[in-house]
């Protein structure tokens, strides 16, 4: 000690830059990788002294030296005494091997600096921070390095333009680097720099511009960066170094690959590969490899980028003993595969590519525990890519698994501090990944929360880096945006798809300028706005249309196809479709041929043009079969173009006839079978309904039954529990041709029981799944879930002491298509071979059919003809004759004539199967137009109403009767003692479409009349009424779930829940009331599902309360959603009913409840009465009761 401090104070007498200290050399001792880090002291040996020298120190690593455990390297040890203050310098050289220098204060045990040298000299300057015995250590970076080294441990006291100073601020500069202080490390090396250009060191000068030009890349100054590059290598060149030359090359190489510049990244590293091979330095040429093989991977050279991957391994096993290589072999070999993979996925080889990932987590998973960290990079690569095999494959389970494993494995190691984390770009990817996977099965609403987790981990993570922030930013929304629109909620989706938009502008980008304007175009093409889709698409392809790329141009075109086929312009269409299959040919991108194809197609059918369709078809076939190896995909081809074969009609003789051969059957046979090896359950239910079609047009009822009874077990059995009411319905509605087309099967056979049981179990099944959920349905203990069979039906009509009129419209072609375009296509009329089928239970359980043929018979258009006839309109307000310019006598006669005419088909068929008791209900269960029939006002050819002779009520099925009957048996007392009445609320604006194709919102009128009849109900029930800004929706929302009765007298909004009336896609149907208390004022069909109601009876007087979108579940609507509810009967209107009439025939209505009349029987007793003073069925004849009679 007295001597070191004698020997500091001499020469900083004489003001001599270097102090050199005496050293002494240990046996061993432990060190642990990471700076800063604690040392177990039971590693730490005895140091030993070693001769003092003022120049270097000789050493030697051999087999004789202490390799240490946990990196497998042979190292030396020395001590020295330090000062607190003090500034050294630990310098050591190697011709034999790349050196290493650990740090350590003994009396802590903690590594207090670590440097690794470029070439044969490392060195390492380090302020000491108290008095004492520090230890460093010299070893390789190679395994078991082996040589002689020499080393020097000096004191730095001043340095003024020398050597020393230098070095020190070269290593400021590079411990500012490694903290990412880059502009900190620039002004370090600047100075550096320069004294290195003083001492005449060239090495030292090339080894700084190579830092420099790094830091530069990484501030994103690239053109400075390769310029620094350039003179390191021109020097190192000069010098003769070729190490510094392969540096030179690879930060030159790094730089241009970063710019995009890939060829001549490509030069520079193939250079460097060349200086390992004449140096034979295995690690060198390693390196280069790796960086040949990114750079062509990047540039789209797959199978370049393969071969080089290949020649890394090659290489690795030639090694002799690679333990000698300074960098980690095994994580090599990982990269390698891990790219193997990716550059397989590239070239779509996805089962090639899954080898290759699953053997890179194999050998991640033999590394030692301490090195994960250091593999998770790979990790979440390999487990990316596996997802994206599988997903391409069709396995989405087991995509959705690996994705999964990405996003708990990226928390592992979570950095927050910026989005060029791996972890955190991992992170993202997945999510958005998963969001991708659940929509393309077509779970929407469960990728929109995917897809804002995404969102949500862009703005947390984006930071300074603004291009990646915005790439992601992009693409969340518009996926959120796509997903958005599949939902239906258009409004949602074009704001998603305008802030695209906002930010395409902002950055400049015209590709996703093009994207956001191609998206927007197909929410209006959703919306039916063919006009405005089309805008937006021309506006996409003009927007800078040379920087497109061919796919997405490609996709554009062959919208306007669509497009412009919708509007009738179909040789516009027929020229887009082309050049969009032009493009598809070129990239051979099969799917977008096969989509031109069928866009062609389908103008082929539109115009008639019968022999061009086969041509298309053929191709579409050949690709399918050969070009497409997604089994569900194909089979979708082979499925579509089956269906378009069954749709061709031969022109026999000016007639048109269904073709017999079976090119259709075969079509979609072989999709069957592609479908049954996918495992794709609904698609074979599907498949097999479209078989059954085809063999009932072959009169083949037998075979057809067959496929049918295994589609609708199919269909039944697909679990449905934890969907979304209106994804059920969807579902459902989905299914209902497969039920209608057994019907038809089984009567053709004069299985009329079975055809009944058949037609039961295809109407209102999501209704009664949604009813069997309710708590007071539970507790009935009723087998809700299922659907009765025909000892339940008789049972249900024989406990309501009911009639039950079931109606089931089969129609003889594929009801999704539109025939009526198929044949104006061709020129000729078509007359529809539909027919009705009438089932009749009576109480005593006798079943009757009836068939009545529909020839000739559009009965669509027949009731919406007596709507019309009859002055239906939308508004409570005022009364409008359908036709003003007839006279009021014409309009009687014509609205006679279509109330006979509905009778003709619906009632006179049955007539002598209905009771002769007035009293005794009628129930009517009817299918798609028929729940808008006005069942009361039909009339018969001696001019009586049916009001007059039945009392009539309507069900959506016989299950839901039969849950509602029981339902309202379990209530018990109906006194009404709690009503909730509303009347003429403040009125709420709402949105619709308006007529130049935006939405707006509209404030919706008062309704005087109604607040009469909420008064004039409340004054005869001695009960208050809520009216005017009373009315709120968060009042009658708090009020409705203890009501007995519910009287709603206001607006009844049947297009809500439209998405191209009002942007938003839900469930059909609100209840306007006021707004305030954070409520829009709309009770809406959604909100009355969600509640538990005790209402023995609602009543709902507003217009189009029956209505809504009509499905095989019935009319989804208001009434629906209170039967969902909890409540057992429903009185709805099917039209807008005039003020005076309504509150007459209501007063009325309560009047024959207070005197113990059924809710059916006072309903008809007030139509009776109401119709002595208003004639008109328009003003009498709209309201009707679902559900329980009692």
């Amino acid at each position: 000690m007295n001597y070191r401090f004698q020997l500091v104070k001499l020469l900083g007498l004489l003001a001599t830059t270097l102090v050199a200290l005496p050293i002494t050399q240990a046996s061993g001792f432990a060190q642990q990788s990471p700076p800063r880090k604690d040392v177990d002291s039971a590693e730490l040996k005895q140091a030993q002294t070693v001769p003092n020298q003022s120049d270097f120190t000789q050493g030697t690593l051999g087999e004789t030296d202490t390799v240490f455990a946990d990196t497998l390297r042979r190292f030396d040890a020395y001590s020295f005494e330090g000062v607190e203050g003090e500034t050294i310098r630990i310098t050591v050289t190697s011709e034999d091997f790349v050196p290493v220098i650990w740090l350590i204060d003994e009396s802590t045990e903690e590594v207090i600096g670590h440097q690794t040298a470029d070439a044969e000299t490392v060195s390492i300057a380090q302020q000491l921070h108290r008095d004492g015995t520090y230890i460093f250590r010299v070893s390789s970076s190679e395994m078991i390095g082996e040589g002689d080294y020499r080393v020097r441990v000096v004191s730095i006291q001043e340095a003024s333009g020398t050597e020393a100073e230098a070095h020190r601020l070269s290593d400021q500069g590079n411990n500012q680097f490694e903290l990412g202080q880059f502009e900190a490390a620039i002004a370090f090396w600047e100075q550096a720099l320069q004294l290195y250009v003083e001492l005449e060191d060239r090495a030292g000068e090339s080894s700084i511009l190579g830092s420099l030009g790094v830091a530069y890349k990484e501030l994103g100054d690239y053109e400075k960066a390769i310029d620094l590059h350039q003179q390191a290598l021109e020097i190192s060149i000069e010098v003769n170094d070729k190490l510094l030359q392969a540096r030179s090359l690879n930060n030159l190489g790094v730089t241009y690959k970063n710019q995009d510049e890939y060829l001549q990244a490509i030069i520079a590293f193939e250079r460097s590969l060349e200086l390992a091979e004449e140096t034979n330095n295995p690690e060198k040429k390693i390196n280069a490899l790796l960086n040949l093989a990114d750079v062509h991977k990047l540039s789209g050279n797959y199978q370049q980028s393969i071969n080089y991957y290949e020649e890394v391994v090659s290489t690795l096993q030639e090694v002799d003993n690679i333990n000698e290589l300074s960098f980690r072999a095994d994580l090599t070999e990982i990269r390698a595969n891990v790219n193997f993979g990716e550059l397989h996925i590239s070239q779509e080889n996805y089962l090639r590519s899954i080898q290759f990932f699953q053997e890179s987590l194999r050998l991640i998973s033999e590394i030692e525990e301490s090195d994960t960290e250091i593999a998770n990079d790979f990790t979440l690569r390999a487990l990316n890519g596996l997802a994206i095999a599988h997903r391409n494959l069709g396995n989405y389970q087991q995509a959705v698994n690996y994705l999964e494993k990405v996003i708990n494995t990226s928390r592992v190691t979570d950095d927050l501090s910026n989005l060029s984390s791996h972890d955190n770009l991992a992170r993202i990817r997945a999510n958005f990944d998963l969001g991708e996977l659940h929509a393309a099965q077509g779970s929407h609403s469960q990728s929109i929360q995917f897809f804002q987790e995404s969102l949500r981990l862009i703005s947390e993570f984006g930071g300074s880096d603004t291009k990646a922030t915005n790439h992601f930013t992009f693409w969340a929304l518009a996926r959120l945006g796509m997903a958005h629109r599949n939902l239906g909620n258009y409004q949602l989706s074009l704001k998603f798809f305008s802030e695209c938009l906002q930010l395409a502008r902002q950055t400049g980008d015209f590709y996703f300028e093009s994207v956001a304007l191609t998206n927007t175009g197909n929410v209006y093409a959703n919306l039916g706005n063919s006009r405005r889709a089309r805008e937006y698409y021309e506006q996409a392809l003009t927007s800078e249309f040379d920087i497109l790329d061919s796919a997405h141009t490609g996709q554009i075109l062959r919208n306007l196809g669509g497009i412009y086929t919708q509007l009738g312009d179909y040789q516009e269409a027929k020229g887009y479709y082309e050049q969009g299959l032009e493009i598809a040919r070129e990239l051979e991108d099969q799917q977008g041929i096969v989509s031109a194809l069928v866009g062609l197609n389908e103008i082929s059918n539109t115009r008639g043009n019968g022999i061009w369709i086969f041509g298309l078809q053929d191709e579409a076939l050949v690709i399918a079969r050969n070009s497409i190896t997604d089994l569900a995909l194909r089979a979708s081809v082979l499925r579509s173009i089956g269906n378009s074969f069954n749709r061709i009609r031969d022109n026999d003789s000016g007639g048109m006839t269904i073709a017999t051969n079976s090119i259709d059957i075969d079509l979609l046979e072989e999709a069957l079978t592609l479908y049954e090896n996918a495992d794709a359950l609904d698609k074979v239910a599907n498949t097999r309904t479209d078989l059954a079609r085809a063999y009932l047009r072959l009169d083949q009822p037998k075979i057809a039954e067959e496929h049918l009874m295994v589609a609708t077990q199919i269909y039944d059995s697909l679990r449905t529990d934890n969907l979304a009411d209106a994804d059920r319905i969807s579902l459902f509605q989905g299914q209902v041709d497969a039920f209608s087309l057994l019907q038809e099967a089984l009567t053709e056979q004069d299985k009329f029981e079975a055809a009944l049981v058949a037609a039961e179990r295809g109407r209102a099944r999501a209704l009664a799944a949604l009813l069997s959920q309710q708590e007071s349905i539970r507790s009935l203990d009723i087998a809700a879930g299922s659907s009765p069979d025909i000892t339940g039906i008789q049972r249900i009509a024989q406990q309501t002491e009911s009639t039950l009129v079931t109606y089931s419209i089969i129609r003889d072609v594929d009801q999704n298509y539109d025939w009526n375009r198929f044949f104006s296509g061709y020129g000729v009329g078509y007359e529809f071979n539909y027919s009705l089928y009438i089932w009749v239970t009576s109480p005593n359980g006798t079943i009757a059919f009836r068939q009545v043929p529909l020839t000739g018979i559009d009965l669509s258009n027949l009731v919406a003809d007596s709507r019309q006839a009859m002055g239906v309109r939308r508004d409570r307000g005022g009364f409008e004759l359908a036709d003003p310019e007839k006279t009021p006598a014409q309009v009687e006669a014509e609205q006679n004539e279509k109330l006979r005419q509905l009778h003709d088909v619906l009632i006179d068929p049955i007539s002598d199967l209905l009771p002769t008791d007035p009293n005794q209900p009628v129930v009517f269960i009817p299918q798609d137009e028929l729940f808008l029939v006005p069942f009361p006002a039909l009339k018969d050819d001696n001019g009586n109403y049916l009001i007059e002779k039945h009392t009539i009520l309507t069900a959506p099925s016989i299950q839901v009767l039969q849950l509602t009957y029981n339902l309202a048996e379990s209530r018990g007392d109906t006194t009404i003692t709690n009503p909730v009445i509303v009347g003429d609320p403040v009125m709420p604006s709402t949105t619709f479409m308006a007529e130049e194709g935006d939405f707006k919102a509209i404030r919706l009128s008062s309704l005087p009349g109604a607040r009469q009849e909420a008064q004039a109900v409340s004054a005869f029930l001695n009960s208050s009424a809520l009216i005017g800004e009373a009315a709120t929706e968060a009042t009658v929302k708090q009020q409705l779930p203890t009501a007995d009765l519910i009287h709603l007298a206001t607006h009844g909004l049947l297009e809500y829940g439209d998405p191209q009336e009002t942007g938003t896609r839900d469930l059909p149907g609100a209840i306007a009331l006021a707004p305030g208390g954070n409520e829009d004022g709309l009770l809406t069909s959604a909100e009355i599902l969600q509640m538990d109601l005790k209402a023995d009876l609602v009543v709902l007087s507003a217009c189009d309360t029956g209505r809504g979108r009509i499905t095989g579940d019935g009319v989804i609507g208001l009434s629906r959603s209170f039967v969902a509810a909890g409540v057992p009967s429903i009185i709805v209107s099917l039209w807008s009913v005039p003020d005076a009439p309504t509150a007459e025939l209501m007063t009325k209505f309560y009047q024959q409840l207070e005197q113990g009349q059924t809710k059916a029987q006072a309903l008809r007793q007030a139509m009776l009465a109401t119709m002595q003073s208003h004639p008109n069925p328009v003003d009498w004849a709209a309201f009707t009761l679902i559900g329980a009679a009692e």
